[in-house]
């Protein structure tokens, strides 16, 4: 039996009992502070036999148990119209469950809001939870919290290396207007994958998207885009401006606000401008040709506003219009975060294969972006673009790549050729504010006057132009 050592914590502690569902749902009579200084606080209760005994508890050592041991970490948090998925698992919240003195015990670290941590429950075995709520099984695990009455958890084990935590929470108050005393629930679920599991990455996929649709048409990909969707494209053309406006139904999708009704009403342009929605997937099935495109040239095929976990994998995206005759971009990121783009052609006569006005960690991988009338991308207010194993060819007009107030913009062994920069006094590479490098990247057939303004780097690279 090892020896519990304890975790030492650096930074500030902010004790919020119940971690981050305080802001939901309270936390008892658990005092919330903060300190500069390390902080635990001991949960150490013993319980009454009778207690135990009625709940189906087991205090000696159990094999069930014995298979919760070692360190899980929060995948997903979930509560009744509440959905939060981890950002970064390596700050994530974890539970440490260990025997000590003949107990088995487990421990809370929020890392992710701010130091917590809870050290030392009880953790028993029983044959079903206090409440229900939480998944079936023919068995559970169940702690308590000292001087925490209203709150209780119970642990499910759901395979090998995921868990399922269910914190029930029970409140009363007096109705202002009848005087009688009523009762309020709450319950949170937690979702926690064992931390050395070879299958962290496929549990985090799993249950980052909610709900897995395949779609056919474009009304139904109209519909089906939500937070937490994972969308399947099958082979087609999805075009835009075949989907009459009686059927463009989605509150998420293109509505703007009008300043004379105040209300939000939806806008006629043939456009899919997604609107705060995070965690979404578009997909084309796999060995499939997917086509999303438009045949209004004013407008963006995809617009993102807003939006967190934002991927496009495995698609062709465009405009169905005469080249020189369009003025909108294939791809445009507003005040987007978390972007993923891989394995996809992007093509004109779109103004820029890729548009962004404040976007963060935006990632392009093994895609192409081609036959554009102003350049291939143009990043304004935006941190954090990488692009790898690209082929970003065939456009024209201005600078191919306008760079405005953006940070840490890499090029990685990119195929850039056959762009034509056409107007006068205007660099290839345009850069302003920030810094971007191209490592081994290969240049070939480029037309221009001046290869780069502002702080570009070049490292690596092949430079073959006309």
């Amino acid at each position: 039996m090892r020896k519990k050592t304890k975790k030492k914590v650096n930074g500030i502690m902010v004790l919020l009992g119940c971690g981050m569902t305080l802001l939901m749902s309270g936390c008892g009579d658990i005092s919330v502070g903060v300190s500069q200084e390390s902080s635990t606080v001991v949960e150490s209760q013993s319980g009454s036999n009778a207690n135990r005994e009625e709940s189906g508890q087991e205090t000696s050592k159990t094999q069930h148990l014995d298979s919760l041991l070692g360190e899980w970490i929060r995948i997903v948090s979930m509560g009744e119209d509440y959905y939060y998925v981890t950002d970064d698992l390596e700050y994530s919240a974890t539970l440490d469950i260990y025997e000590e003195d003949e107990k088995y015990r487990i421990d809370y670290f929020d890392n992710e809001y701010g130091y917590v941590e809870l050290s030392g429950m009880e953790l028993h075995e029983v044959s079903k939870p206090k409440f229900e709520g939480n998944d079936s099984a023919e068995w559970y695990a169940e702690y308590e919290r000292r001087r925490v009455d209203n709150i209780s958890y119970d642990i499910v084990k759901l395979s090998d290396d995921i868990l399922k935590l269910h914190e029930h929470s029970t409140y009363t108050y007096e109705n202002e207007e009848t005087g009688e005393t009523e009762t309020y629930n709450d319950d949170y679920y937690y979702v926690y994958a064992k931390k050395d599991s070879p299958r962290i990455d496929d549990i985090f996929f799993q249950y980052c998207y909610r709900n897995t649709v395949t779609v056919s048409n474009i009304r139904e990909l109209y519909e089906a885009i939500a937070d937490h969707t994972r969308i399947i494209l099958k082979g087609g053309v999805y075009n835009i401006s075949e989907l009459p406006l009686e059927d463009r139904n989605n509150p998420k999708l293109n509505m703007s606000y009008n300043y004379e009704t105040n209300e939000y009403v939806e806008y006629p342009y043939d456009s899919i401008k997604v609107e705060y929605v995070n965690w979404l997937l578009l997909e084309g099935e796999e060995g499939a040709d997917v086509k999303i495109c438009t045949e209004d040239g004013y407008e963006v095929p995809l617009y993102f506003e807003g939006g967190n976990h934002i991927t496009l994998k495995n698609l062709t995206i465009g405009h169905e219009v005469e080249p020189g005759t369009c003025s909108g971009a294939v791809v445009y990121l507003e005040n987007s975060c978390n972007v993923e783009i891989k394995d996809c052609k992007l093509y004109g006569s779109g103004t820029y294969g890729i548009e962004a006005d404040g976007a963060y960690n935006v990632n392009v991988d093994d895609s192409e972006i081609y036959e554009c009338t102003y350049g291939l991308v143009s990043f304004w207010n935006s941190n954090n673009i990488e692009f790898k194993n690209c082929n970003l060819r065939d456009s024209s007009g201005f600078n191919m790549f306008y760079l405005y107030n953006t940070w840490g913009a890499a090029f990685e062994n990119c195929n850039i050729s056959n762009n034509v920069v056409e107007q006068m006094g205007y660099p290839f590479v345009y850069h302003e504010n920030g810094d971007v490098l191209f490592r081994n990247c290969q240049f070939a057939g480029n037309q221009y006057e001046t290869l780069k303004k502002g702080d570009v780097v070049f490292e690596g690279c092949s430079i073959s132009d006309n």
